[in-house]
Protein backbone atom coordinates (compact mmCIF):
# COMPACT_ATOMS: atom_id res chain seq x y z
CA UNK A 1 0.00 0.00 0.00
CA UNK A 2 2.87 2.36 0.84
CA UNK A 3 4.45 2.01 -2.59
CA UNK A 4 1.11 2.24 -4.31
CA UNK A 5 0.39 5.59 -2.69
CA UNK A 6 3.87 6.80 -3.56
CA UNK A 7 3.39 5.79 -7.17
CA UNK A 8 0.05 7.57 -7.29
CA UNK A 9 1.60 10.68 -5.79
CA UNK A 10 4.43 10.60 -8.33
CA UNK A 11 1.97 10.15 -11.17
CA UNK A 12 0.17 13.32 -10.05
CA UNK A 13 3.17 15.46 -9.14
CA UNK A 14 5.39 14.64 -12.13
CA UNK A 15 3.03 15.96 -14.85
CA UNK A 16 2.33 19.06 -12.79
CA UNK A 17 6.06 19.67 -12.43
CA UNK A 18 6.67 19.19 -16.14
CA UNK A 19 3.82 21.57 -16.97
CA UNK A 20 5.11 24.18 -14.52
CA UNK A 21 8.59 23.90 -16.02
CA UNK A 22 7.20 24.33 -19.54
CA UNK A 23 5.19 27.39 -18.52
CA UNK A 24 8.23 28.82 -16.76
CA UNK A 25 10.33 28.32 -19.88
CA UNK A 26 7.79 30.23 -21.95
CA UNK A 27 7.93 33.09 -19.45
CA UNK A 28 11.72 33.29 -19.28
CA UNK A 29 12.50 32.55 -22.92
CA UNK A 30 9.69 34.32 -24.70
CA UNK A 31 11.93 36.94 -26.35
CA UNK A 32 13.90 34.08 -27.93
CA UNK A 33 10.68 32.35 -28.98
CA UNK A 34 9.00 35.48 -30.36
CA UNK A 35 12.01 37.18 -31.93
CA UNK A 36 14.39 34.41 -33.04
CA UNK A 37 16.01 36.67 -35.61
CA UNK A 38 17.56 38.67 -32.81
CA UNK A 39 19.28 35.57 -31.46
CA UNK A 40 19.86 33.25 -34.40
CA UNK A 41 21.15 35.44 -37.24
CA UNK A 42 24.93 35.73 -37.70
CA UNK A 43 26.56 39.05 -36.83
CA UNK A 44 28.93 39.72 -39.74
CA UNK A 45 29.79 43.43 -40.11
CA UNK A 46 32.24 42.76 -42.93
CA UNK A 47 29.58 41.03 -45.01
CA UNK A 48 27.09 43.80 -44.23
CA UNK A 49 29.55 46.40 -45.53
CA UNK A 50 30.31 44.34 -48.64
CA UNK A 51 26.65 43.83 -49.52
CA UNK A 52 25.76 47.48 -48.82
CA UNK A 53 28.51 48.62 -51.19
CA UNK A 54 27.34 46.23 -53.89
CA UNK A 55 23.79 47.60 -53.62
CA UNK A 56 24.76 51.27 -53.43
CA UNK A 57 23.27 51.56 -49.93
CA UNK A 58 24.72 53.88 -47.32
CA UNK A 59 25.06 52.22 -43.88
CA UNK A 60 23.83 54.38 -41.01
CA UNK A 61 23.72 54.18 -37.23
CA UNK A 62 20.42 55.39 -35.77
CA UNK A 63 20.32 56.26 -32.07
CA UNK A 64 17.08 55.68 -30.19
CA UNK A 65 15.74 58.01 -27.50
CA UNK A 66 16.92 55.55 -24.85
CA UNK A 67 20.45 55.48 -26.26
CA UNK A 68 20.68 52.22 -28.21
CA UNK A 69 22.16 52.07 -31.69
CA UNK A 70 20.40 50.51 -34.67
CA UNK A 71 21.80 49.37 -38.00
CA UNK A 72 20.10 51.03 -40.97
CA UNK A 73 20.75 51.33 -44.69
CA UNK A 74 19.77 54.32 -46.81
CA UNK A 75 19.06 53.69 -50.48
CA UNK A 76 18.76 56.44 -53.10
CA UNK A 77 19.01 60.21 -52.80
CA UNK A 78 17.17 63.41 -53.73
CA UNK A 79 13.89 61.58 -54.35
CA UNK A 80 11.66 63.81 -52.17
CA UNK A 81 9.77 60.72 -50.92
CA UNK A 82 10.92 57.87 -48.74
CA UNK A 83 9.87 54.43 -47.51
CA UNK A 84 10.84 53.33 -43.98
CA UNK A 85 11.13 49.54 -44.01
CA UNK A 86 11.20 46.98 -41.19
CA UNK A 87 11.60 43.39 -42.38
CA UNK A 88 10.67 39.96 -41.10
CA UNK A 89 11.91 37.96 -38.14
CA UNK A 90 14.71 36.13 -39.95
CA UNK A 91 15.68 39.04 -42.17
CA UNK A 92 19.11 40.61 -41.65
CA UNK A 93 19.64 44.10 -43.03
CA UNK A 94 21.10 42.58 -46.21
CA UNK A 95 17.67 41.12 -47.01
CA UNK A 96 16.36 44.64 -47.69
CA UNK A 97 18.36 44.77 -50.91
CA UNK A 98 15.65 43.61 -53.32
CA UNK A 99 13.04 45.98 -51.91
CA UNK A 100 15.50 48.87 -51.62
CA UNK A 101 16.71 48.67 -55.20
CA UNK A 102 13.18 48.16 -56.53
CA UNK A 103 11.98 51.29 -54.75
CA UNK A 104 14.93 53.35 -55.97
CA UNK A 105 14.02 52.30 -59.52
CA UNK A 106 10.48 53.54 -58.79
CA UNK A 107 11.79 56.95 -57.70
CA UNK A 108 11.92 56.51 -53.90
CA UNK A 109 14.49 56.70 -51.19
CA UNK A 110 14.46 53.90 -48.63
CA UNK A 111 15.49 53.67 -44.99
CA UNK A 112 15.73 49.97 -44.08
CA UNK A 113 16.12 49.45 -40.33
CA UNK A 114 17.13 46.48 -38.19
CA UNK A 115 15.32 46.60 -34.83
CA UNK A 116 16.73 46.24 -31.35
CA UNK A 117 18.79 43.11 -30.79
CA UNK A 118 19.21 42.15 -34.47
CA UNK A 119 22.80 41.72 -35.78
CA UNK A 120 24.84 44.87 -35.22
CA UNK A 121 22.17 46.56 -33.10
CA UNK A 122 22.27 47.26 -29.39
CA UNK A 123 19.77 46.19 -26.77
CA UNK A 124 17.12 43.53 -26.40
CA UNK A 125 14.00 43.16 -28.57
CA UNK A 126 10.57 43.82 -27.11
CA UNK A 127 7.47 45.91 -27.60
CA UNK A 128 8.70 49.02 -25.76
CA UNK A 129 12.03 48.79 -27.58
CA UNK A 130 10.34 48.41 -30.97
CA UNK A 131 8.28 51.51 -30.28
CA UNK A 132 11.47 53.53 -29.78
CA UNK A 133 13.04 51.92 -32.85
CA UNK A 134 10.12 53.01 -35.04
CA UNK A 135 10.27 56.49 -33.54
CA UNK A 136 14.00 56.74 -34.27
CA UNK A 137 13.43 55.77 -37.90
CA UNK A 138 10.63 58.32 -38.24
CA UNK A 139 12.81 61.05 -36.69
CA UNK A 140 15.67 60.30 -39.06
CA UNK A 141 13.42 60.37 -42.12
CA UNK A 142 11.46 63.52 -41.23
CA UNK A 143 14.05 65.51 -39.28
CA UNK A 144 17.58 64.38 -40.14
CA UNK A 145 16.83 63.61 -43.78
CA UNK A 146 14.12 66.29 -43.88
CA UNK A 147 11.46 64.48 -45.92
CA UNK A 148 7.97 65.92 -45.38
CA UNK A 149 5.82 63.52 -43.30
CA UNK A 150 3.20 63.33 -46.06
CA UNK A 151 5.92 62.05 -48.39
CA UNK A 152 6.92 59.16 -46.13
CA UNK A 153 5.46 55.63 -46.20
CA UNK A 154 6.07 53.10 -43.42
CA UNK A 155 6.32 49.51 -44.63
CA UNK A 156 6.47 46.54 -42.26
CA UNK A 157 6.68 42.88 -43.16
CA UNK A 158 5.58 40.16 -40.69
CA UNK A 159 7.13 41.13 -37.32
CA UNK A 160 8.18 44.36 -39.05
CA UNK A 161 4.48 45.13 -39.43
CA UNK A 162 4.13 44.76 -35.68
CA UNK A 163 7.01 47.22 -35.23
CA UNK A 164 5.40 49.72 -37.61
CA UNK A 165 2.15 49.09 -35.76
CA UNK A 166 3.60 50.57 -32.56
CA UNK A 167 3.38 54.04 -34.17
CA UNK A 168 0.28 53.43 -36.28
CA UNK A 169 -1.71 55.89 -34.16
CA UNK A 170 1.18 58.24 -33.44
CA UNK A 171 2.73 59.40 -36.70
CA UNK A 172 0.98 60.85 -39.74
CA UNK A 173 2.72 59.65 -42.91
CA UNK A 174 1.44 59.41 -46.46
CA UNK A 175 0.52 55.79 -45.81
CA UNK A 176 1.34 52.43 -44.27
CA UNK A 177 2.08 49.13 -46.02
CA UNK A 178 1.53 46.05 -43.84
CA UNK A 179 2.69 42.83 -45.47
CA UNK A 180 1.80 39.43 -43.95
CA UNK A 181 1.09 41.21 -40.67
CA UNK A 182 -0.91 40.08 -37.62
CA UNK A 183 -3.45 41.88 -35.48
CA UNK A 184 -1.73 40.82 -32.23
CA UNK A 185 0.80 38.27 -31.00
CA UNK A 186 -1.67 36.69 -28.56
CA UNK A 187 -3.80 34.72 -31.06
CA UNK A 188 -0.66 33.39 -32.77
CA UNK A 189 0.87 32.34 -29.46
CA UNK A 190 -2.36 30.68 -28.31
CA UNK A 191 -2.56 28.69 -31.54
CA UNK A 192 1.06 27.57 -31.19
CA UNK A 193 0.80 26.77 -27.47
CA UNK A 194 -2.84 26.00 -26.62
CA UNK A 195 -1.73 24.38 -23.37
CA UNK A 196 -0.12 27.56 -21.98
CA UNK A 197 -1.83 30.50 -20.21
CA UNK A 198 -0.54 32.81 -22.91
CA UNK A 199 -2.50 35.89 -21.85
CA UNK A 200 -0.85 35.74 -18.42
CA UNK A 201 2.64 35.12 -19.74
CA UNK A 202 2.90 37.46 -22.71
CA UNK A 203 5.10 40.51 -22.10
CA UNK A 204 5.05 41.73 -25.72
CA UNK A 205 1.48 41.47 -27.03
CA UNK A 206 2.03 43.86 -29.98
CA UNK A 207 -1.68 44.57 -30.24
CA UNK A 208 -1.67 46.58 -33.43
CA UNK A 209 -5.43 46.01 -33.56
CA UNK A 210 -5.85 48.38 -30.58
CA UNK A 211 -4.04 51.21 -32.36
CA UNK A 212 -5.61 50.56 -35.75
CA UNK A 213 -8.84 52.57 -35.21
CA UNK A 214 -6.75 55.67 -34.53
CA UNK A 215 -4.58 55.52 -37.66
CA UNK A 216 -4.97 58.67 -39.76
CA UNK A 217 -3.21 57.52 -42.95
CA UNK A 218 -4.40 55.03 -45.56
CA UNK A 219 -3.17 51.46 -45.20
CA UNK A 220 -2.38 48.80 -47.78
CA UNK A 221 -2.41 45.25 -46.45
CA UNK A 222 -1.21 42.27 -48.47
CA UNK A 223 -1.59 38.65 -47.34
CA UNK A 224 -1.06 35.21 -48.87
CA UNK A 225 -3.98 32.82 -48.41
CA UNK A 226 -1.68 29.80 -47.79
CA UNK A 227 0.34 31.65 -45.10
CA UNK A 228 0.72 29.19 -42.22
CA UNK A 229 2.96 31.40 -40.07
CA UNK A 230 0.55 34.33 -39.87
CA UNK A 231 -2.81 32.96 -41.07
CA UNK A 232 -4.82 35.30 -43.25
CA UNK A 233 -7.51 35.46 -40.55
CA UNK A 234 -5.09 37.49 -38.44
CA UNK A 235 -4.61 39.95 -41.28
CA UNK A 236 -8.35 40.23 -41.82
CA UNK A 237 -8.90 40.94 -38.12
CA UNK A 238 -6.47 43.84 -38.37
CA UNK A 239 -8.08 45.16 -41.55
CA UNK A 240 -11.48 45.15 -39.85
CA UNK A 241 -10.16 47.53 -37.19
CA UNK A 242 -8.76 50.04 -39.70
CA UNK A 243 -10.86 52.87 -41.13
CA UNK A 244 -8.99 53.21 -44.43
CA UNK A 245 -7.45 49.86 -45.40
CA UNK A 246 -7.22 48.11 -48.75
CA UNK A 247 -6.80 44.38 -48.12
CA UNK A 248 -5.21 42.53 -51.03
CA UNK A 249 -5.67 38.75 -50.93
CA UNK A 250 -2.96 36.78 -52.73
CA UNK A 251 -4.25 33.26 -53.56
CA UNK A 252 -0.80 31.69 -53.82
CA UNK A 253 2.54 32.10 -52.11
CA UNK A 254 3.90 31.46 -48.64
CA UNK A 255 4.81 33.63 -45.67
CA UNK A 256 8.43 33.90 -46.77
CA UNK A 257 7.51 35.13 -50.25
CA UNK A 258 7.52 38.87 -50.83
CA UNK A 259 3.95 39.95 -51.48
CA UNK A 260 5.13 43.13 -53.18
CA UNK A 261 7.98 41.73 -55.27
CA UNK A 262 7.14 38.08 -56.00
CA UNK A 263 3.40 38.31 -56.72
CA UNK A 264 2.33 40.27 -59.83
CA UNK A 265 -1.02 41.31 -58.32
CA UNK A 266 0.62 42.29 -55.06
CA UNK A 267 3.30 44.26 -56.89
CA UNK A 268 0.74 46.14 -58.98
CA UNK A 269 -1.35 47.02 -55.92
CA UNK A 270 1.77 48.17 -54.04
CA UNK A 271 3.02 50.42 -56.84
CA UNK A 272 -0.44 51.92 -57.35
CA UNK A 273 -0.79 52.60 -53.62
CA UNK A 274 2.60 54.31 -53.40
CA UNK A 275 1.83 56.52 -56.36
CA UNK A 276 -1.59 57.39 -54.97
CA UNK A 277 -0.44 58.43 -51.49
CA UNK A 278 2.79 60.17 -52.54
CA UNK A 279 2.86 60.82 -56.29
CA UNK A 280 6.15 61.46 -58.01
CA UNK A 281 6.92 65.14 -58.16
CA UNK A 282 6.51 66.78 -61.55
CA UNK A 283 9.90 67.37 -63.16
CA UNK A 284 11.12 70.92 -63.06
CA UNK A 285 10.44 72.81 -66.30
CA UNK A 286 13.52 73.34 -68.47
CA UNK A 287 15.25 76.68 -68.30
CA UNK A 288 13.98 79.04 -70.97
Amino acid sequence: MHWTRAAIGLAVVLPVGVYAAAVGAVWWLQETLLFPGAYGLPDDPARQAEVAASLGATPLRLTTADGDGLVAWHYGHDADRLVIYFGGNYAPIEASGRLGTALVDLGWEVLAVSPRGWPGCDGTPGEAAFHEDARAAWAWATQTRGIAPDRVVLHGRSIGGGIVGTVLDEVHPAGFVLESTFDAIGPLARAAMPWAPVDLLLRHPLRTVDRAPHATAPVLQLHHVPDTVVPIARGRALAAALHDAAFVVLPTGAHDDSAVLDDPAGHAAWVAFLERVAPAADPAPPDP
